[in-house]
């Protein structure tokens, strides 16, 4: 059931020019070169295991996503820095289900005006000074 979940992710991340950086766990590093593909493949990934667990309620996964731009420190094939670490971090403030994205991610994709963001949560995260506003992403339909 493992490798079917992992393909679900991976053909999304292809579906939308991302690339997949490592797996740490059961966690995914991808990076897109557009902010809002990096939306619309979490938006389809969080469709896909939302339909499958509905059809499988007794084995129902909640996926959360953590988005954000920046530059990272690329060494080969790997990612790393703060912007790869803040990523991580708003990942951990997602619920199951949840996409979350940070104000710079949104601004960028805002531009387009086919993407819906919630209202902004604000929280301290490890490493980083200050409060963040992170922006939830409608996805359901």
């Amino acid at each position: 059931a493992g490798r079917g979940r992992h393909q679900q992710l991976r053909r999304g991340d292809g579906a939308h020019g991302g690339f997949e950086v490592k797996t740490i766990g059961d966690a995914f590093m991808v990076a897109f070169q557009s902010a809002r593909k990096a939306i619309l493949c979490a938006v389809d990934i969080q469709r896909a295991f939302s339909a499958y667990s509905r059809e499988q309620p007794d084995l129902a996964l909640r996926v959360r996503a953590g988005l954000h731009a920046g530059e990272p420190i690329r060494e080969g094939d790997d990612f790393y820095g703060k912007s790869v670490i803040l990523a991580s971090r708003i990942a951990g403030q997602a619920q199951g289900g949840e996409i979350l994205a940070s104000a710079l991610l949104k601004e960028l994709a805002d531009a387009a005006g086919d993407i819906e963001f919630g209202v902004p949560r604000h929280a301290e995260l490890k490493g980083f000074s200050g409060m963040h506003a992170m922006f939830p992403v409608a996805w359901e339909r």
